[in-house]
């Protein structure tokens, strides 16, 4: 499933090679969304939202900073871990970016109704 976002950047992390074999480079980078919610009475609920951008997207977020209101698309991702067979298996979830880019200036106004045709010859009769 895919899920959209949108929200002031909070933090931006610096890229990191998670990965234990040089030949096959595994690159990550975290960042922080801060989201405000307005309840049913009227207060306003603000969540900060860790997200991963992995593998060649990581310079996706270069050209953004620190306080730039950005739109993130984004799937959720859940894995099992454990060290031994002996040990409980542990579960992970990322939100795991796809895509990031500022926000469009008129995102979230709200939809405008298109206007009213004049012709009112195909009005019903009641």
């Amino acid at each position: 499933m895919n899920f959209e976002l949108t929200g002031k950047m909070l933090v931006k992390g610096d890229t990191q090679n998670v990965s234990k074999n040089p030949e096959k480079s595994f690159n990550k980078r975290d960042f922080v969304l801060e989201t405000k919610e307005t309840g049913s009475g009227g207060q306003e609920f603000i969540q900060t939202i860790p997200f991963q951008i992995t593998g060649d997207r990581v310079n996706l977020i270069d050209v953004l900073n620190v306080g730039d209101e950005i739109t993130v698309s984004f799937n959720i991702r859940g894995r099992g871990w454990r060290k031994t067979e002996a040990e409980p298996m542990r579960y992970f979830c990322n939100l795991e970016a796809w895509s990031v880019a500022k926000a469009q200036a008129n995102a979230g106004a709200g939809s405008t109704l298109p206007p009213m045709p004049e012709d009112d010859s195909d009005d019903l009769p009641f």
